[in-house]
C-alpha cells in the first residue's frame, strides 16, 4: 500500500487496515499528523473492520483446517448464513468469504505465514529433505518435505514445497532440488540427509555408485551427505521373498485371523501374543526445555542431538502428503489448481497451538507486528484528539 494514502481515505470514505507500519519506509512524523487528522466519528469503524478481517481469517483457516469444501464458504457468505443468524452483529451483516476470497486468503496470506514461521523455527538448525513423485491425471507433482529439530517443540516434519515437473529424470529433479533450496533461503551446508525411494534415478544402484543420480548431484555440494531409502519397500520386498519360502499359505493364516475377530463381538486383540513381546515403556512427552536452556553450555551435545533427529528413518511423510492431496481434489473440488492444493496441506499439516492461529490471523492485515502498531496509532490518535 501507498504510505501517503495513510489510514483513512476521504474520497472512497474508507479504513485500510493493511499497512505494515513497522516498516522503514513510514516517516513516524508523518504518520503522527496522520493520527491528528483522522476523524474520530470513524474510529468504531476501525474495531469493525479489524474484526471482519479476523473473522475472514477465521473462516479460511476452518476451512483449511477440517478440509471442507469451498461451497460451505459461499453457504455462511452468499446465502447469508451469519448475516440470519447474527442479525445484531456489524461484523455479521458485513461479513463475505466467498470461495474465491477464501481460496485467496489460504493462498496468499495463512499458507505463506505458515511457511515464515516455520523457516524461522528452522533458523540456522540441520535438516534433511525428502522427495517422492505421484500422478494426478496428466500431471507430475513431486513434494519436498524437510525434518529438523527444535528443543522447544522436537522433531519437525513439514512440507516445504509441491510443484509439477514435466518429467522425472536425476537432473531435472536435482535442479528443482537447488530452486526450492534457493527460493526458501536455506543453506546446503545445513542438510544431512536426503531420503527417497530407492529407484536409479534417485541413489543409483543398491550400493548408491553411478553418476547420472539425485543423490550423486546432490552429494557433489556436500560430501558427507547420508543416504536414506525407504526402508518399507525393503521390508515389504523381504517379507514378500520371505513368505514365498514358507512351508505354509499366508493366505490362509489372513482368513483364520478375519474369522478369529469376524465370529465374535468381544475379540479385539489377540492378547496371548503379549508374551512374545517385551514392550518398553517410555514417558509419552519428552522435555526439551533444559536442552534448550544449556544450549551456551553444551553446544556440541545439541548440534549432535539436532544432527542426529534430523535424519528420517523413511520417507513416509511424502506418502501422506500424497493421501493429504488426493483428499483435497474430489468430484466437488476436481479444478483446484496446484498451488491452492500445496496451500491447503501446508496449512493443515502447521499443527500450531490455538494461540499460534491466534497470532496468525491477526498478522492477515499485515506483517507480524502491524496490529500491535496499529493499537498504539489508535491510541496516539486518541490522545492527540
Amino acid at each position: 500500500m501507498d504510505p501517503s494514502k495513510g489510514l483513512y481515505n476521504k474520497d472512497e470514505d474508507k479504513i485500510t487496515l493493511a499497512i505494515d507500519f513497522t516498516s522503514d519506509k513510514y516517516n513516524i512524523t508523518g504518520l503522527v499528523k496522520e493520527c491528528a487528522n483522522f476523524p474520530i466519528e470513524k474510529l468504531p469503524n476501525v474495531f469493525v473492520a479489524f474484526e471482519q478481517a479476523l473473522l475472514l481469517n477465521m473462516e479460511a483457516y476452518h476451512l483449511c483446517r477440517h478440509a471442507q469444501s469451498f461451497e460451505s464458504s459461499d453457504c455462511v457468505s452468499s446465502d447469508g448464513l451469519f448475516k440470519t443468524m447474527f442479525s445484531d452483529s456489524a461484523v455479521a451483516k458485513k461479513f463475505g468469504c466467498a470461495r474465491n476470497k477464501a481460496s485467496k486468503i489460504i493462498t496468499g496470506v495463512l499458507a505463506p505465514y505458515s511457511v515464515q514461521i516455520m523457516l524461522s523455527e528452522l533458523g540456522n538448525h540441520y535438516f534433511s529433505i525428502a522427495l517422492d513423485s505421484f500422478n494426478h491425471k496428466t500431471t507430475k507433482l513431486f513434494p519436498i518435505v524437510i525434518r529438523y529439530f527444535v528443543a522447544e517443540n522436537g522433531i519437525q516434519v513439514r512440507l516445504l514445497d509441491l510443484q509439477a515437473l514435466p518429467g522425472e529424470t536425476a537432473e531435472e529433479v536435482y535442479q528443482w532440488i537447488l530452486k526450492m533450496l534457493q527460493k526458501h533461503g536455506l543453506k546446503f551446508e545445513r542438510i544431512v540427509a536426503f531420503c527417497a525411494d530407492n529407484t536409479a534415478a534417485n541413489f543409483g544402484s543398491a550400493e548408491h555408485r553411478g553418476e547420472n543420480n539425485v543423490f550423486y548431484k546432490l552429494r557433489a555440494h556436500k560430501n558427507n551427505l547420508i543416504p536414506v531409502g525407504c526402508p518399507a519397500h525393503v521390508l515389504h520386498n523381504a517379507a514378500k521373498r520371505g513368505a514365498d519360502n514358507l512351508s505354509i499359505d499366508i493366505e490362509s493364516i489372513v482368513f483364520k485371523l478375519t474369522s478369529h475377530f469376524k465370529n465374535s463381538t468381544k475379540r479385539t486383540t489377540l492378547d496371548y501374543i503379549d508374551k512374545w513381546f517385551r514392550l518398553e515403556r517410555f514417558p509419552k512427552s519428552i522435555s526439551w526445555v533444559g536442552l534448550d536452556e544449556n544450549e551456551a553450555q553444551l553446544p556440541n551435545l545439541y548440534m549432535l542431538i539436532s544432527k542426529v533427529f534430523a535424519i528420517p528413518v523413511s520417507n513416509a511423510f511424502v506418502e501422506r502428503v500424497f493421501s493429504l492431496c488426493g483428499a483435497q481434489w474430489t468430484d466437488t473440488r476436481n479444478s483446484l489448481e496446484v498451488e491452492t492444493v500445496k496451500n491447503l496441506v501446508q496449512e493443515r499439516k502447521a499443527e500450531r497451538t490455538a494461540a499460534a492461529v491466534e497470532e496468525e490471523t491477526i498478522a492477515a492485515g499485515g506483517e507480524a507486528g502491524g496490529v500491535e502498531a496499529a493499537t498504539v496509532t489508535i491510541g496516539m490518535c486518541l490522545l492527540i484528539r
